[in-house]
């Protein structure tokens, strides 16, 4: 592994570490409100419970490269839901976040594929 890819897969880590922490509140609030969860109201690339559970039993660059698959598939499927604003969107900060998103996404994609394996 190239070394400054090191500093960069650490930052990837922390910042999933955030956006899972908010799924895992929005599921707390699901179930306390006794909506049912299922994976069809999911993003594309977003990991189901069994998902993370086969991920936390690898160690090492087995759960390295397990995790990158998986960011990568979560990237694309953040991107496809930004496509989706870009075409429907009128809002112009939405869009540019939008932008954003695609542009960020794509360039993380790029740097988690060798990771991948």
């Amino acid at each position: 592994m190239r070394k400054a890819a090191v500093p960069i897969l650490i930052f990837l880590v922390a910042t999933t570490f955030v956006v899972f922490r908010r799924e895992v509140l929005r599921d707390i609030w699901l179930r306390l409100n006794e909506v049912p969860l299922d994976s069809s109201s999911m993003m594309d690339g977003m990991l189901t419970l069994e998902d993370l559970d086969a991920l936390g039993q690898l160690k090492g660059a087995d759960f390295d490269a397990a995790w990158a698959k998986a960011m990568i598939a979560h990237h694309e499927g953040a991107i496809t839901m930004a496509n989706d604003v870009l075409a429907d969107g009128k809002n112009s900060e939405i869009l540019a976040l939008a932008n954003a998103v695609i542009s960020g996404q794509t360039a993380e994609i790029e740097i988690l594929k060798p990771l991948a394996g």
